[in-house]
């Protein structure tokens, strides 16, 4: 029924076997996206049904079970991703806000046992943004959000978000790629103290 839907996997040497599946909300969701948040030792699934909503999960042994939903904005939202950002302890989700002029859109969650409360939510980018992912910089203790600028000729942008006082702030946008791109996905290198963004050049 196009649920959302979780499974553990197990990495041993070069292969990976799975779990049962469990369902963590009974519903069809758009994008899903996850962090993990090590201080409080829980998973965060970010998803998109009648508006942003997120789910704490809490593993133990083979299985993993779910708290409540809570929902951190009640209209249309898409393009969700999330990261974890150890400068504050909390995670940082990305969205296009849809009943904003499709702006994009960041709010800071608190995870508390199996539930979460968000701080509110603040523009990083007052464009139509789109296929969104989010990646923590270590070195700089920075968030990096990249995003398709649709008003942009749907260029590749990247934006930094800085952390200070448990609040987030964003510096301007900038273009990494002047083309049409879409499909991030994005993580950050260590080793190289480097972002390293994927994407769709087309």
């Amino acid at each position: 029924s196009s649920y959302c839907t979780s499974i553990l996997g197990t990495v041993a040497g070069d292969s990976i076997s799975f779990g049962t599946p469990t369902v963590f909300f009974s519903a069809q969701s758009g994008s899903i996206s996850s962090t993990y948040d090590p201080v409080t030792n829980r998973t965060v699934m970010v998803f998109e049904y009648a508006g942003g909503n997120a789910v704490v999960g809490e593993v133990s042994g083979n299985s993993i079970t779910f708290g409540t939903a809570v929902q951190f904005n009640s209209v249309n939202t898409s393009h969700l991703c999330i990261t974890y950002a150890p400068a504050v302890n909390k995670v940082v989700i990305a969205y296009r806000d849809d009943s904003n002029s499709n702006y994009g859109t960041s709010v800071l969650g608190t995870v508390s046992g199996d539930s979460i409360t968000f701080d509110s939510p603040v523009v990083f980018s007052a464009s139509n943004s789109r296929d969104m992912s989010i990646a923590y910089d270590d070195a700089s203790e920075r968030s990096v959000i990249v995003y398709r600028d649709q008003d942009n000729s749907s260029y590749g942008t990247a934006v930094l978000g800085e952390f200070s006082g448990g609040s987030i702030t964003f510096g301007s946008p900038v273009v990494f790629s002047d083309s049409c791109t879409r499909h991030f996905s994005s993580i950050y290198e260590p080793a190289a103290e480097k972002v390293v963004i994927n994407y769709t050049d087309r």
